[in-house]
């Protein structure tokens, strides 16, 4: 089972898509921590900060949703 919650990372709304784990109670439980998403978030802002301003490294004729610059 899959969950995804949007999250705000440097000015841009972000999915974060996680595969939840079976408990032994046959709940279904996220394994992340706070600490990890933190994590996460900053290396995704960093990210997008270096990006800013960059040619895309893939022709965005070839799928203009992954491919366009970011502003």
């Amino acid at each position: 089972m899959y969950t995804g919650r949007f999250l705000q990372v440097a000015g841009h709304t972000v999915e974060l898509v996680e595969q939840l784990m079976p408990t032994d109670d046959q709940q279904w439980a996220s394994q992340l921590t706070n600490d990890a998403v933190a994590q996460l978030m900053r290396a995704v802002a960093t990210t997008i900060t270096n990006a800013q301003g960059q040619t895309p490294p893939v022709d965005p004729a070839y799928c203009a949703r992954f491919a366009v610059p970011i502003a």
